[in-house]
């Protein structure tokens, strides 16, 4: 009797122990979220076709962003595929985002990535895959992750105007717009891509989008919150077309009245660049009528003037 007591007695010491320990383990991932999942609002989560990426800058996350899975450096060989998409509204920034869920091919791997760091796989045949599908679209911004640079390199879709864009407004935010924004990347092939211009060109559309008259005090409280003040040299284009027409946007871009002198893009070298697009439509017709986009450039190392120095 005295023996199945004691043998009780330690089978529910053990039994409290793992309990307690999994109310430490919890509060602690709690904890590591808390801040994170706050900041982030669902707007909407919808399934999707199964596309191949890859991405190596960012990270990897949870549904709501709390819990971050690994770095995309360490999982760059990774081929991912897609399953779901949800677009996030952040509250401290008051940007959109879309993300999409990936696993990998065995599915040991899972999470959410910016659509922003994910790149189509290229095919044998020279094709990328490219997801056409429904859902509400809105300029991206990549939060919480570290900025990145890639060079330019210029290929044969700088100069396809065939390439295949969905005519829906709400899709081509979802996931051409980034394609576009590529193509006329690839106009300025040696200047280098820097995440920072990215955003900061979609947080110009997001004003644009948000506010009647542009709140200068909002754009600079962005360039200093960003780069700890305001770099000197930033440079700024922007336009819009009726269509994903590259040729058209060359077109505008090369007018010498543009702040940009694309017509001696060889006085750029070496700058960062960062595009963005935004197609828009008046509902209830969800047909693209024009497509806005932005460019901003900046030199390599600029001077950051202070924040007391802005004026």
């Amino acid at each position: 009797m005295k023996n199945s007591t004691i043998k009780l007695l330690a089978a529910c010491l053990v039994s409290l122990g793992a309990v307690f320990t999994s109310q430490l383990q919890t509060t602690a991932a709690s904890q590591y979220s808390a801040a994170r999942s706050n900041d982030v609002k669902l707007i909407w989560r919808h399934a999707m076709g199964r596309h191949a990426y890859t991405a190596t800058t960012g990270a990897r996350y949870s549904e709501h962003l709390g819990t971050r899975y690994g770095f995309n450096t360490e999982t760059a060989k990774v081929t991912w595929y897609t399953t779901a998409h949800e677009k996030l509204y952040f509250k401290d920034s008051r940007t959109y985002a879309i993300y999409y869920h990936v696993t990998n091919a065995s599915q040991s791997l899972q999470g959410w990535i910016w659509n922003g760091y994910l790149k189509p796989v290229t095919t044998s045949t020279g094709t990328t895959s490219t997801p056409t599908h429904s859902g509400s679209g809105d300029t991206s911004t990549s939060n919480g992750n570290p900025s990145a640079t890639t060079p330019v390199t210029a290929n044969n879709s700088a100069n396809n105007n065939n390439a295949n864009y969905s005519d829906n407004a709400q899709e081509f935010n979802d996931i051409d717009n980034i394609k576009f924004a590529q193509q006329i990347l690839q106009l300025s092939p040696n200047m280098v891509e820097d995440a920072k211009l990215d955003d900061l060109a979609k947080y110009d559309l997001w004003m644009d989008d948000n506010y009647r008259d542009v709140d200068q005090n909002m754009f600079t409280n962005h360039l200093v919150q960003e780069y700890g003040g305001e770099p000197r040299g930033l440079e700024e284009d922007w336009g819009y077309v009726s269509t994903p027409d590259i040729s058209l946007v060359k077109t505008q871009l090369s007018n010498k009245l543009n702040e940009i002198d694309y017509t001696n893009l060889s006085n750029y070298d070496g700058y960062h660049i960062g595009v963005a697009t935004e197609a828009e439509s008046s509902p209830p017709s969800e047909k693209i009528e024009k497509i806005n986009y932005v460019v901003w450039i900046l030199p390599a190392n600029p001077i950051i003037a202070p924040q007391s120095l802005i004026g």
